[in-house]
Parts: C-alpha cells; structure tokens; sequence
C-alpha cells in the first residue's frame, strides 16, 4: 500500500484514554510489520466507539496485507465515507477491488447522475454542509447588502450578486437535503464469505439465484429472520444469509 497514516495525524481529534493508546499501540504494530497485531489494536479502539479516517484506513491496509479482501474493502469504504477525496484512499480501493472475483456491470447513468456521482465521491456530508454554510452566508450578505447598504460600490456589486448566490445557495441546499436523505436510507455492505448462493427467497429451500463473492458491494433492502434483501447496480435481487456480509 502507498503509505500508512502517521500516529501523529491520527491523533488529531482522538479522545485520551484507551482508544489512543490502542491506535499507538497499532500504529507501532504496523510499522513493525506484525499486522495481525495491528488489527488487534485497530479493532479494539474501534470497539470503544472511535470513528474516524485514519482509524478505518489504516485497518483496510492490514486486512489488505493480510489477504482479506472482505475485511479490507469493508473499512475503505468506512473511510471513504468520511473522506472519499482522498488520494492514497482511492487508489488502495482500486487495488483491492482487482482481487474481487464479480465484476457488476452498472448501466449507463443520466447526466445530472454523473454530476451528482462526481460530487459524492468528491465532498463527504460534513463537507458538503461547510459548503451550505458558506453559500449561505454569502446569500445573506449580499441580500443584506442590497436592501439595506446605501453605498454604492457596495450596493451595486451585491445587486448583481445577490440573486445568483441566492440560487445557488438553494441548489446547494437542496442537493444537500437530497444527499442527506440517500445516506439515511442507502445501506450497503460487503460480502465476507468466499462464496455466497443468493436466493430466491428468504428460506434454506430456495433457488439460488445467482452468486456472490468476497469483496463484493451490495445494496440492502430488508431483513427477514436470518436472510437480508441485497440488490446489485446491475438490477440483481435476491436473499442472502445475514452472517455472509457486514454493514459499512
């Protein structure tokens, strides 16, 4: 992998006490090249309720050194939903999706569904929010500027400004809201099985519908006793056992 988070950045924002020293501990771990031990670590700061980039990427690069692509693939996409910007991030994910045997097909996406893709692999929500405010900040001085500011350089450059912040700042806004809305309702997971028989339905005596491997990324719908309703970009459907995935 290009590189391994330093403990220093990692330890931005990191609450003193256990979680910390297991990161230092993990971090050590995988400088030395034990990276069974680091995931120890890793896991167990985890465990105590830190979320974070470093945390999260850091164990997707053990499990990739450990050959678990499931594993590896499962905590990239945790931290390429608090930073999907990164640069070293993007390139680990294109590394480890070469070890995942199925190759979905995605159908062709609409214009403004590119540019929305674009966007959502570029600014997390915490991002796009700092954005909001921004805009939005802007939109007021400039309305505030145009209606109640008798000085005239300044009155004329917002009355120009003002109705074009305003839009774009309720675009924002809404793209935003839309954003929002998609991440509360679009759960994903990952296939951790070698080998996983997607059924018809949510039953032991069901057909096999189709099959899905380690590494795989998929959609879920609905749970029904042990099984969970997965799609596939490409329009697949079926059930699979709960205990062959983990939530991202």
């Amino acid at each position: 992998m290009k590189r391994i988070l330093c403990f220093c950045m990692a330890m931005y924002g990191l609450v003193l006490g256990q979680p910390a020293d297991e990161f230092a501990q993990g971090n050590a771990a995988y400088q030395a090249g034990d990276y069974q031990k680091a995931v120890v670590h890793f896991e167990s700061a985890a465990a105590a309720g830190y979320q974070a980039f470093e945390l999260y990427y850091n164990l997707g690069n053990c499990y990739y050194k450990l050959h678990q692509v499931g594993k590896s693939l499962l905590y990239y996409e945790k931290a390429a939903r608090i930073n999907p910007s990164d640069p070293d991030l993007q390139h680990n994910l294109e590394l480890a999706r070469l070890h995942v045997v199925d190759k979905i097909i995605t159908p062709p996406e609409f214009f403004w569904q590119r540019i929305g893709g674009r966007i959502k692999s570029a600014l997390s929500l915490d991002q796009l929010a700092g954005f909001l405010i921004f805009w939005l900040v802007l939109a007021a001085l400039t309305v505030i500027g145009k209606w109640f500011v008798n000085r005239d350089p300044w009155r004329q450059l917002t009355g120009r400004l003002w109705l074009p912040l305003v839009i774009l700042a309720t675009l924002w806004a809404i793209f935003f809201i839309v954003r929002v809305n998609q991440s509360s309702h679009d759960r994903a997971a990952i296939i951790m099985e070698h080998k996983v028989s997607v059924l018809s339905a949510p039953s032991d005596n069901s057909t096999e519908v189709f099959a899905l491997h380690e590494g795989c990324k998929v959609r879920l719908e609905e749970k029904s006793g042990g099984y969970v309703r997965i799609s596939l970009p490409d329009g697949k459907v079926g059930w699979a056992p709960l205990r062959s995935l983990q939530e991202i």
